[in-house]
């Protein structure tokens, strides 16, 4: 499995609590500030790769059970979601002087990253409590 690579201003400080909780509260000029630009887009990319091998490990380590799958093949969407909104933000934002303001795209991207992660933090909560400390603490620098 990779490493989590830690954000560029530490995007997690925007949460309200990154492990838990999905709410963003600030401007878009600091959104993209503490995303680092194209480079946190980057990295909530391969961030959102690495946190799919996590949602592998946990269900391989649960005992098998139809909750459980649903759970992880519901992440593994959103996953999925949060990896094209940042594929199709970075294009937007190397193309933004052809194709106008993505700030809202910028947002989304950021949004949905968080679900993700909270979404996550919920299930190895549910499923896997004794991981919390291990991923809550890489989790908070992002």
């Amino acid at each position: 499995m990779g490493k989590i690579a830690p954000g560029h201003n530490h995007l997690a400080a925007l949460s309200y609590g990154c492990v838990f909780s999905e709410g963003i509260e600030c401007s878009s000029a600091d959104l993209w500030a503490n995303i680092g630009g194209i480079e946190g887009l980057l990295w909530i990319y391969k961030n959102t790769g690495v946190l799919l091998h996590a949602i592998d490990y946990i269900e391989s380590s649960c005992p098998s059970s139809p909750v459980v799958a649903t759970a992880m093949e519901v992440l593994r969407r959103d996953a999925a979601d949060v990896r094209i909104i940042a594929m199709v933000t970075m294009v937007r934002q190397l193309m933004r002087r052809l194709l106008g303001d993505s700030h809202a795209l910028l947002r989304e991207t950021a949004g949905s990253y968080f679900s993700f992660i909270a979404h996550l933090g919920l299930a190895i909560h549910d499923y896997r409590p004794e991981l919390l400390d291990e991923y809550a603490f890489p989790m908070s620098k992002v």
